[in-house]
C-alpha cells in the first residue's frame, strides 16, 4: 500500500503547483551536476556555456502551444541528449508526467538509463528537495515508476511495445538509426501518435542525418527550420556560423598546399555583412553564442492583393532545427580542428560522409545523375596520354576484368588526392597487364613506373580465382577487389581472405568495397559536380584528363547513370544503372578505392 500511496501523493502535491517560469538553462544552473562521464572537460556543476542554444530551443518549443513536435537534425557534439535528460529531471521535479524515451537499439537505453539518466536524478538537488523518496527502489532499468513521473526507455527494435501507452513527452534519439521495416511507416511517426491524448503534449527527435532521403532530413524540411543567429562582436550583424563563413585560405604553403598546423591555428569567421567583415575569433564564441537566436527560416514567398509576402510554409505545429559543431564551445571542436578534418576528408568518399553528418550536421545528398560528354570534356588538362604534367606521389593502374580481355587506366595521384589520368587502353590477357604495368610514364622531372595496382575480380565467365592467382605473384604491389552494394555494405572497405582455388590451401585478401559510394564520389562529386574555382581555391582533390583522350573513352566514363526508382518493398530508391560499356568508368572509380587504401603509406619502389 506504501508504493500505491507515494504515488498518489506525488500526484497531488505536483497537480496544484505551478512549474516556475524560468529558462532551463537557469534552472539547470541551480539543480544539475554534471559528473565527468557526462562533461569530461568541466565536470561539476552545469554551466551554461555547454551548448547554449539547445536549453534555448527546448524552452522556445516547450512554452509555446502552437508547437507539438520538435525535430533538431544535429552534429555530434551537440549536446541535445544532455539537455533532454536535464528536461525530464526538470519535468520530474515540477509536475506529473508521463515520458516515452526511445533510442536506436535496447543495450544503448539501457546504457544511457543506467549511466547518465539515473545518475542525474540521484544528484538533481530539486528532486532531492522535493524528497522524492527511496528513488532507488523505483528506478529499474529501462522504467522508472516515480511517485510523480513514469518513464519508459526502449530500444527501437520495442518502440511497439512503450508506443501503446500514452505519454506526455515523447523522446527519440539517433532516429536515422531506428530500423525500419519494409512498407511500414518510420516507427518515430508511430511514437509520436502517443501524445494525441495528452493537452499538452510534446515530441521530440533528434539524430545526427544520414542521407537526404532519412527520417530527421525529410521531417527537418517539413518543419520550421529554425537556425541559431549569432551577433557579431563588432557590429551585431546577426548570422549563421558554418564553413562558408570560415576564413582559412591564407593557410599555404609556396605549393599550394594547405598547411594543417596553421589551419588548425589561424581559422577565423568573417562577419558577412560587408560594411564590417571583422574577424571573429574562437575567444569570441562564449558571448556570441550567448547572445544568440533562434530563428525560423523555412517560408514561402506568395502574392496577396498584389503584393508578395512571406508565410509560414511549415506543416502546422512541426517545429524543426539544425545545428553544427561550428557552435560548439567543446575543446575538441574548435574552428581550426573542423576545417582540418574537412580538408583530410577530400578524396575520401567515406571520411567527408561522416564529417557531413557528424561535423556540419548535414545529410548526405542522394539525386538523380546522367552524365554527359561535356561534364567528362570539361575535366581535360595540358598534357597527352602517357605523360602527367606534374610529378606525382604515387602511380596506379586499376584493371577491369572483361574475361576475354581487360580494360586498363593508369593514374598518377597528387598528396591530396587529385588524380590525373596517364593512359587507358585493352589487353587480350593478363600476362600483357605486367608490360603495361613496367612502360615508363613522363614527368617534368623523371620518368617514372607504376608502383600500385587493383583488378576487378568480378568480370564474367566466374574468373575471380584465376584474378586472385594473377595477383598473388603480385602482392602486395597487385590486389584483387570485388565491388558490393545494397544491404551486402558494411563498411566503406574491408578485407577478407579469399582462396585462390576452390577447395585450395593458398589464399589472398581481397578487397571488398562499397560501390555505390566510389560510383557517388566519381560520377558525381569528381565529374558532374565539378567546379573548377572551388578545387583551386580549397585545393581540393579533382580529376584531371589527357586532352587527346577518345570518343570511346568518353562514352565509356559516362556509362553509368543514378536513376530514382520505387524498389519491391514500395519505397524509393535511388539506383546506379549502366549503361554499357562503362569499362574505363569503373577503373577509375577502382582508383578511388586503391587511393583510400594506400595513400597514408604508399611504396614508391615500383615493380
Amino acid at each position: 500500500m506504501s508504493k500505491v500511496r507515494d504515488f498518489l501523493v506525488g500526484i497531488l502535491k505536483r497537480s496544484y503547483r505551478q512549474p516556475e517560469k524560468i529558462a532551463l538553462e537557469k534552472w539547470a544552473e541551480a539543480n544539475i551536476w554534471l559528473d565527468n562521464k557526462e562533461s569530461i572537460d568541466s565536470p561539476g556543476p552545469y554551466k551554461k556555456t555547454q551548448s547554449i542554444y539547445a536549453p534555448r530551443l527546448l524552452d522556445l518549443f516547450m512554452n509555446d502551444p502552437q508547437w507539438r513536435t520538435l525535430l533538431v537534425m544535429k552534429s555530434s557534439q551537440s549536446g541535445f541528449t544532455l539537455h533532454c535528460l536535464i528536461l525530464i529531471c526538470r519535468k520530474i521535479a515540477e509536475i506529473f508526467t508521463s515520458i516515452i524515451y526511445v533510442i536506436d537499439s535496447k543495450p544503448k537505453a539501457e546504457d544511457l538509463s543506467t549511466k547518465r539518466l539515473q545518475p542525474m536524478i540521484k544528484s538533481c538537488k530539486a528532486l532531492l528537495l522535493n524528497a522524492v523518496a527511496s528513488i532507488d527502489a523505483k528506478l529499474q532499468t529501462l522504467t522508472y515508476e516515480l511517485p510523480n513521473a513514469i518513464i519508459r526507455l526502449a530500444g527501437s527494435g520495442s518502440a511497439g511495445q512503450v508506443s501503446s501507452y500514452p505519454a506526455d513527452i515523447v523522446f527519440g534519439d539517433e532516429l536515422d538509426k531506428w530500423l525500419k521495416a519494409a512498407r511500414e511507416a518510420h516507427k518515430w511517426l508511430l511514437l509520436i501518435q502517443r501524445i494525441k491524448k495528452s493537452e499538452n503534449g510534446k515530441a521530440i527527435g533528434f539524430s545526427t542525418p544520414t542521407t537526404e532521403d532519412g527520417i530527421t532530413s525529410l521531417e527537418f524540411n517539413a518543419g520550421s527550420q529554425h537556425r541559431y543567429f549569432v551577433p557579431c562582436p563588432f557590429c551585431q550583424w546577426k548570422q549563421l556560423v558554418d564553413l562558408d563563413h570560415m576564413v582559412f585560405s591564407h593557410c599555404k604553403d609556396d605549393n599550394g598546399t594547405y598547411d594543417l598546423n596553421r589551419v588548425l591555428r589561424e581559422t577565423y569567421m568573417k562577419c558577412e555583412a560587408e560594411a564590417c567583415g571583422g574577424r571573429i575569433e574562437e575567444d569570441h564564441k562564449p558571448d556570441m553564442f550567448d547572445a544568440g537566436e533562434w530563428k525560423p527560416t523555412n517560408f514561402k514567398e506568395v502574392e496577396v492583393d498584389g503584393q508578395k509576402q512571406l508565410i509560414p510554409a511549415w506543416e502546422p505545429g512541426a517545429m524543426s532545427a539544425h545545428i553544427s559543431d561550428f557552435y560548439s564551445v567543446h575543446s575538441k571542436s574548435t574552428w581550426g580542428i573542423i576545417v582540418c578534418e574537412f580538408l583530410q576528408a577530400q578524396g575520401s568518399a567515406d571520411k567527408l560522409h561522416n564529417w557531413n553528418n557528424g561535423r556540419a550536421g548535414i545529410p548526405n545528398k542522394k539525386t538523380v545523375a546522367n552524365i554527359q560528354m561535356k561534364h567528362v570534356l570539361r575535366l581535360r588538362g595540358n598534357y597527352k596520354r602517357g605523360s602527367i604534367p606534374v610529378m606525382p606521389c604515387v602511380a596506379t593502374l586499376q584493371v577491369d576484368n572483361q574475361g576475354d580481355h581487360q580494360k586498363w587506366v593508369s593514374i598518377g595521384w597528387m598528396p591530396n588526392g587529385t588524380r590525373y589520368v596517364i593512359d587507358y587502353g585493352i589487353t587480350i590477357n593478363r600476362a600483357e597487364i605486367k608490360d603495361v604495368a613496367r612502360r615508363a610514364i613522363k614527368t617534368p622531372e623523371r620518368e617514372i613506373m607504376i608502383q600500385k595496382g587493383i583488378m576487378d575480380e568480378g568480370g564474367k565467365d566466374g574468373t575471380s580465382y584465376e584474378v586472385r592467382r594473377f595477383c598473388h605473384d603480385l602482392y602486395p604491389h597487385f590486389v584483387p577487389a570485388k565491388g558490393r552494394g545494397g544491404i551486402q555494405v558494411k563498411n566503406t572497405i574491408f578485407f577478407s581472405d579469399s582462396k585462390l582455388a576452390k577447395g585450395g590451401d593458398e589464399s589472398i585478401p581481397v578487397c571488398h568495397f562499397d560501390d555505390d559510394a566510389f560510383k557517388r564520389e566519381l560520377y558525381i562529386d569528381l565529374i558532374k559536380k565539378h567546379d573548377a574555382e572551388k578545387s583551386k581555391e580549397l585545393n581540393l582533390p579533382r580529376l584531371w584528363l589527357p586532352m587527346d583522350i577518345d570518343e570511346d573513352f568518353v562514352r565509356e566514363v559516362c556509362g553509368e547513370e543514378l536513376v530514382k526508382e520505387i524498389d519491391s518493398n514500395g519505397v524509393e530508391a535511388y539506383v546506379w544503372k549502366p549503361k554499357p560499356p562503362n569499362d574505363y568508368g569503373d577503373c577509375i572509380k577502382m582508383g578511388g578505392v586503391l587511393w583510400n587504401v594506400i595513400a597514408h603509406k604508399f611504396n614508391p619502389s615500383g615493380f
